[in-house]
């Protein structure tokens, strides 16, 4: 299996950082994507799952990984995304602060890049997406849309 973890002798300085708060509500909005799960808006529910509190979306949080990443090193191109994976290891509660460490490692095409991330909750240093990888198109060289 492909190694998705930090370059060791870089694993302390990553090539960047991003961090961005999320907003107390967005549990509220992201149950437009249709999960209905009562985990991530009632409060009555999610100490009985053992969660301190209703929990942010994973939806969400690989959203806020992906615009880091795309804001980053995609030029804030959506089309520059070929593709996103991450181990989920804790929760996010409505209101975290996110921080993404992102690493460029090479790639196996000279048309990719290759970022390693990592997120982490500021406010627990608690990691809480680890293994994970963007691929970008360079120079939109990837397949177009035909719509």
């Amino acid at each position: 299996p492909e190694n998705l973890e930090p370059p060791k002798e870089r694993a302390q300085q990553p090539d960047a950082v991003y961090e961005d708060k999320t907003n107390e509500d967005l549990a509220i909005l992201y149950r437009l994507s249709g999960d209905y799960n009562p985990l991530h808006i009632d409060p009555k529910i999610a100490p009985r799952v053992g969660f301190q509190k209703p929990i942010l979306h994973g939806l969400c949080t690989y959203g806020h990984a992906a615009h880091a990443v795309l804001k980053t090193f995609g030029r804030s191109d959506p089309n520059a995304l070929k593709s996103i994976t991450g181990r989920f290891t804790a929760p996010v509660y409505p209101g975290d602060t996110l921080i993404t460490k992102m690493w460029k490692v090479p790639a196996q095409s000279n048309n990719q890049e290759k970022i390693i991330f990592q997120v982490v909750v500021k406010e627990r240093d608690q990691v809480v997406i680890n293994g994970g990888c963007v691929m970008l198109w360079v120079n939109n060289k990837g397949p177009q849309s035909k719509l």
